[in-house]
């Protein structure tokens, strides 16, 4: 029969205890707070004393939205830093394939297309005939985000 997903955890784990049948909402083991700057269990990242690290010098004491280091454009096609990906003068090359003139998505190389959701090289994630299959719990009538 079908079900809700609210209502789905035959394959869920707890993405807290990594045990089946309940989620982290109902877990029985207590919540444990951890700073994701240094590691430590005794603050979250907001009271690190270690201090802030700027993403844009590395050091630490201010954010980069504070930072007087100037900022450097990066071209993450052909590295260049006197303008911005967006502004590249280098062709498009598709992510399948490599040729320049096209992108992945009207790529004609048909050994190269896989469907993501279950491994076939038959059809593309978007044909897929699971498309409508729980990802959670395998049965039809809803998906993982519902």
């Amino acid at each position: 029969t079908e079900h809700e997903i609210k209502d789905c955890t035959d394959k869920k784990k707890c993405n807290r205890c990594g045990e089946t049948g309940h989620l982290v909402k109902n877990c029985s083991i207590p919540s444990v707070k951890t700073c994701h700057h240094c590691g430590s269990t005794e603050h979250v990242i907001k009271d690190c004393p270690d201090g802030k690290k700027c993403n844009r010098c590395g050091e630490t004491g201010h954010l980069a939205k504070n930072c007087s280091t100037p900022f450097v454009k990066i071209c993450h096609r052909c590295g260049s830093t006197e303008h911005e990906i967006k502004d590249c003068p280098d062709r498009k090359k598709c992510n399948r394939c490599g040729e320049t003139g096209h992108l992945a998505k009207d790529c004609t190389i048909p050994s190269l297309r896989t469907c993501h959701r279950c491994g076939s090289t038959e059809h593309e994630i978007k044909d897929c005939p699971d498309r409508m299959k729980c990802g959670r719990c395998g049965e039809t009538g809803h998906l993982a985000k519902d």
